[in-house]
């Protein structure tokens, strides 16, 4: 990329990592000024610039993550409180447990399933929804923007319960993506029947009705691990809400109360274990990770830009 540049773009470019590695507190465009002795508005400037960003963090990736990988995709919410900017609005806070006036930013990470972290990838701003455009489908869009460069580091892609939703799943499988997630407790699931077919006219039977998690029918639900307060249960189930054949695994946890929770995992890869299915989820919390040391030490609540270019770059 270097070659393709100004010679003066990476100099700046390293001096502003460095600023952002180092200065304590507060991260905006005086602060950048005050501890670097160039001019602020020159940094407002290079912030207007459009940077590959996904293209460096790419190639780190591939550099030092050599085992199995999964991508991790999650939004998270930015306090703003002006209402001039681009991409303001009404988003969900996790913190808060309420949605609240803000901006959005939506992250996707590689995870190395080996070392038990993750990698930030890259990000985009929830701004331009069309008006017949939910958040959901949004979100499908702007990943399959990225679909070629993404599916090349893994086709596996990790998000909450919240993404279990149709017009998120259907697009990335249609587009060769394998999605993992959790549904809702009481998701509406059915059996595929693989019993011996009746005789005689008409349409095979294909399920073998709804799934009751209280009771669990044992000649499709396989028992793959009992530890402690904890059995774990796989199969292949009908959703009714995604359309599609699904590879579930439920947890059955029991409480010092002796009472008895269960979680609903899936994966579209009908053909992958799982323990796989497990892992990869349990692995996407290292998300927030990020999320949380990039707003206690580089400054991501900090961007004082009304611009949607700087406030991408930043």
């Amino acid at each position: 990329m270097e070659e393709k540049l100004d010679a003066r773009i990476p100099k700046t470019f390293y001096q502003i990592l460095v600023l952002f590695l180092s200065i304590k507190g507060k991260i905006n465009f005086l602060q950048l000024e005050r501890f670097s002795g160039k001019c602020e508005q020159g940094f407002r400037y290079f912030f207007e610039r459009s940077f590959d960003f996904f293209s460096i963090n790419k190639a780190l990736v591939k550099l030092h993550v050599h085992g199995k990988r999964a991508i991790a995709f999650d939004p998270s919410y930015i306090s703003k409180s002006v209402k001039k900017t681009p991409g303001v609005g009404y988003f969900w806070s996790g913190c808060a447990g309420r949605a609240k006036w803000g901006l959005e930013l939506c992250g996707l990470a590689v995870l190395d399933l080996t070392r038990q972290t993750a990698f930030h990838l890259y990000g985009f701003q929830t701004a331009g929804l069309q008006p017949d455009e939910t958040l959901v489908q949004f979100y499908a869009k702007k990943i399959l923007e990225r679909k070629n460069d993404l599916i090349s580091i893994s086709n596996y892609i990790v998000a909450d319960a919240y993404f279990s939703k149709i017009t998120f799943v259907k697009p990335l499988k249609l587009a060769s993506f394998e999605i993992i997630s959790r549904l809702r407790n009481d998701a509406d699931l059915q059996y595929y029947f693989t019993g011996k077919q009746k005789d005689g006219r008409g349409r095979n039977r294909i399920y073998d009705g709804k799934i009751d998690f209280k009771k669990l029918k044992l000649e499709y639900a396989k028992l793959v691990s009992n530890v402690g307060n904890e059995k774990i249960y796989s199969f292949l189930a009908y959703s009714k809400s995604l359309k599609m054949s699904l590879n579930i695994v439920i947890v059955f946890t029991q409480s010092k109360n002796k009472k008895e929770s269960h979680k609903i995992y899936f994966s579209t890869d009908n053909q992958q274990n799982w323990d796989e299915v497990l892992h990869m989820y349990r692995q996407r919390f290292q998300i927030e990770f990020l999320y949380r040391d990039s707003k206690q030490f580089t400054g991501l609540h900090d961007c004082e830009a009304r611009s949607l270019t700087k406030l991408d770059f930043h």
